[in-house]
């Protein structure tokens, strides 16, 4: 043992904190320095606060507090300091003392404490702890988002314990001087949000209503306020939910049994109705909404069709047409397997049912049947996470892939995990085959390194995992038997270190290390059974204390002599229509990153491909054997293919080739072998109907079609130029030779019959003449290059073709569930109607 004065020192003056610092030396000889403290009670919220990132806080489950400030590499119980900790709370249904989970606010060192019911505790980071009762059940804290003095608290009545009586609902309340003092800013709260710095939003049934149980307020009677930090109203709105997100808000409103979504971008003052087309596979009902993604311009919605699946659907913010991304969506009643991974615009991942469950009753019969899938353009194309380069599929198997677990398993498996310091890397536990299997001999661990495009095969057996150093250090442990070994790689996964941790097996719940910095020093939370009952077990372990050297040549990135690369993700090289280009270490050396910052460029912008369109609304995506999928019309009537009878003058007119760019992409339409699906823009020049088709969506070659409108263009280019030079000799033959011009003129004449002599008047005017040129002022070229067609415009029909080598508790009957404890603070909150659970995304951040 090493050190051993100092935990003899914190064996003897602090109460129930065990700790041993030992070396853990691997097969290679690498010394890492580990220190491991057992605590009352399983671990299960770590908070790192202050400035300097060494003080971090442990809540066991035995509603304990302990606090380090070195970095986890000791801990000292925190509650006996908390003021009235010890006292039961004051309905005996609630026999529960201590703390029941710790809020962090804008500032590092200033946390609440939330007790069980009617109390709570502050801090400013000086060791001291302030009480606070409340005559209302506590529900939640939840502090804005930038003043660290300001929050929302939310209270429920005692009414909503007992059930003789008939009082029971939700308070809002708002504290500008952190908790000292309240004030109500309303009463029946279904919903509540911070938007920013200078606003909030919530939903509240009218005042006529506010009385009685809440449960019993028609949704119909609510509506959404949206109001200064002050409590000053900016607007009031006419519906029954909202999500404010990433410069949007989010409302919606009951037709009947059918819910209404609608697009805010300014608070309300601009309304967009979202559209959805019909789901013949499923009916047109939509019950709820959730809000999965909006953080790259575009929305991501979840309409529930049960507790087992859902459809996903995508659109633009700025049109609110909302078409089919992902039909038959892994879900349960609280969670959605999908979920973007972080550092890389346009990549996401969802678990979906193979269309062989819908012959399988009942959800756990169709739980044999899911299946992972990727996106690499928003959302436009799914496809099936491939096999691993060393675990292939089965000779023969068809339909095989990589199916990893996601949020719906979060309680029972390891989820697919990544983190935005360590750009591209993906961790997840699953198996290869047509579809996904549960039974642990059958599962692995897997690790992309290029944003889930190739993977491979790490580990056998199921682990929990993180990583530290940008990547440059990534940290296993097995997650479903006990263990005493630590693993660890510094080559992402090519070599294993192993090491013993402990004298003792015990049972590792979470691996963590410092979510705002590069930290070498990790905390690894374990429990186990002891004779006192179950423990819980913190390790810091310190990788800074190895003699692994700092990475060189940052400067010389891709060059043999640096320890870095450049990486550029995308299938063909392409992400939304551009290359980009990342700076990150060798797997292969076997250094630290320090403090490099993943800087990134873009290279150029790609040519487009069917990858960079979505199906425009009213279209869906039918197999094509030219471009993989193709968009047709799936609505009533007939797509739109000339202007309206009615246009306006001077208006320009958009109609739609059945696609749509990908919301942010910047693919160059006029490169060489482009995919032009942009739609046709025409101005009207009148009112009179307009008989041409300016749009044909047959799915040929773009630049096959460009090249025969230049070839067009040269021939009569080349005629011109013939004629001309054929005109000349006919000119000087004609004054220069007497005989060829006598034969000239009788050939005219019994031709064309005698319309005078020879050389007769030049300026002849008889209606049969006919200028080989007519310039009438309109506009008829041929090509148009700035794709802006007047109305009179002879449309050339795009002939278009694929080019790309890659295919791809809101609650109406009851109170709402705020979940302010988001383990991915950029996830959304969810817009769910009707039954809110607490939500989170298939990557766990």
């Amino acid at each position: 043992l090493k050190h051993v004065p100092l935990c003899v020192l914190f064996v003897l003056f602090i109460s129930q904190v065990y700790c041993k610092e030992v070396e853990c030396v691997d097969q290679y000889d690498n010394v890492i320095m580990l220190e491991e403290n057992v605590v009352d009670g399983k671990v299960f919220q770590l908070v790192w606060t202050s400035e300097d990132h060494q003080t971090i806080y442990a809540l066991t489950n035995s509603h304990l507090v302990y606090k380090s400030t070195n970095e986890g590499f000791s801990w000292e119980l925190e509650s006996p300091k908390f003021p009235k900790v010890d006292e039961l709370q004051k309905y005996p249904f609630l026999n529960y003392t201590g703390i029941r989970y710790i809020v962090e606010t804008s500032k590092d060192n200033k946390l609440y404490f939330m007790g069980f019911g009617f109390s709570y505790w502050t801090t400013t980071g000086n060791g001291k702890y302030t009480h606070y009762d409340f005559d209302d059940y506590i529900e939640s804290i939840y502090p804005h988002p930038v003043y660290e003095d300001t929050a929302f608290l939310s209270t429920l009545t005692a009414d909503c314990w007992d059930v003789k009586l008939h009082s029971c609902y939700r308070t809002l309340l708002l504290t500008e001087d952190f908790g000292k003092t309240w004030s109500v800013v309303d009463k029946y709260i279904l919903q509540f949000q911070w938007t920013g710095e200078d606003k909030m939003i919530y939903t509240a049934a009218l005042k006529e209503f506010q009385t009685g149980d809440q449960n019993k307020v028609p949704f119909d009677s609510f509506n959404v306020y949206v109001k200064t930090v002050e409590k000053t109203l900016i607007n009031e709105l006419e519906f029954a939910g909202a999500v404010y997100e990433n410069g949007y808000l989010y409302l919606v409103k009951s037709s009947g049994e059918d819910l209404s979504l609608y697009i805010s971008p300014d608070f309300g003052e601009t309304l967009i109705e979202s559209k959805f087309p019909e789901e013949e596979s499923f009916g047109s009902y939509r019950n709820s909404f959730e809000i999965l993604d909006t953080s790259e311009g575009a929305t991501f919605i979840n309409a529930f069709e049960n507790n087992n699946w859902a459809t996903t659907y995508y659109a633009s913010n700025a049109d609110g047409e909302f078409v089919v991304s992902l039909p038959r969506t892994v879900r349960d009643q609280y969670s959605i397997d999908f979920g973007r991974v972080t550092g890389i615009e346009g990549i996401y991942l969802s678990n979906q049912y193979g269309i062989e469950s819908f012959n399988v009753d009942g959800s756990s019969g169709r739980r044999n049947y899911i299946q992972s899938t990727i996106t690499f353009n928003k959302g436009s194309t799914w496809n099936r996470l491939p096999a691993p380069e060393n675990e292939p599929c089965k000779d023969g198997e068809e339909d095989c892939g990589l199916n990893l677990f996601g949020n719906v398993d979060r309680v029972s498996k390891s989820l697919i995990y990544m983190n935005k310091n360590a750009v591209g890397f993906i961790i997840g536990t699953g198996n290869v085959g047509k579809y996904r299997r549960s039974r642990q001999e059958e599962l692995n661990t897997y690790f992309s390194r290029d944003a889930g495009l190739t993977w491979y095969k790490i580990r056998g057996g199921s682990h929990i995992y993180e990583y530290g150093d940008h990547g440059g250090i990534i940290v296993m442990a097995p997650n479903d038997v006990e263990t005493d070994t630590l693993v660890y790689t510094f080559s992402d996964g090519y070599e294993w270190h192993e090491c013993q941790m402990t004298d003792s097996s015990f049972l590792v719940d979470n691996i963590r290390v410092d979510p705002s910095t590069v930290s070498k020093k990790f905390i690894l939370v374990g429990s186990k059974m002891t004779d006192d009952g179950e423990k819980g077990v913190l390790i810091q372990i310190d990788f800074s204390s190895t003699d692994i050297p700092d990475c060189q040549g940052l400067n010389q990135a891709g060059t043999p002599d640096s320890d870095f690369e450049l990486w550029v993700p995308g299938p063909d090289q392409c992400l939304l229509g551009q290359k980009f280009e990342y700076v990150r270490r060798k797997p292969l050396s076997e250094c630290f990153n320090g403090n490099l910052f993943d800087n990134h460029f873009s290279v150029e912008s790609c040519a487009c491909s069917r990858e960079d369109y979505v199906c425009d609304y009213c279209y869906t995506e039918v197999p094509d054997e030219t471009l993989g999928t193709a968009c047709v019309w799936n609505c009533e009537g007939s797509p739109q293919t000339s202007l309206p009878d009615d246009c306006v003058e001077g208006e320009t007119y958009e109609i739609s080739k059945g696609y749509k760019k990908v919301q942010g992409d910047l693919c160059d339409v006029t490169a060489e072998g482009a995919l032009n699906f942009d739609p046709i823009h025409i101005k009207c020049k009148g009112t009179e109907s307009s008989d041409s088709d300016p749009i044909n969506h047959d799915h040929s070659s773009s630049s096959d079609s460009n090249s025969i409108i230049i070839a067009i263009f040269l021939a009569v280019i080349l005629l011109f130029l013939v004629i001309t030079i054929f005109a000349v000799i006919l000119s000087v033959l004609y004054k220069t030779n007497e005989q060829f011009r006598e034969q000239l003129v009788n050939l005219s004449g019994n031709l064309f019959g005698n319309h005078g002599p020879s050389g007769s008047n030049p300026n002849n005017t008889d209606d049969n003449y006919s200028s080989l040129f007519e310039q009438d002022g309109n506009d008829n070229s041929l090509i148009d290059l700035d794709n802006d067609v007047d109305y009179n415009d002879d449309v050339i029909d795009d002939d278009l073709s694929h080019n790309s080598a890659f295919d791809s508790g809101f609650d109406l009957s009851g109170l709402a569930n705020v979940d302010d404890n988001d383990d991915n603070e950029d996830e959304p909150d969810a817009l769910i109607l009707p039954n809110q659970q607490e939500q989170g995304s298939l990557i766990d951040i």
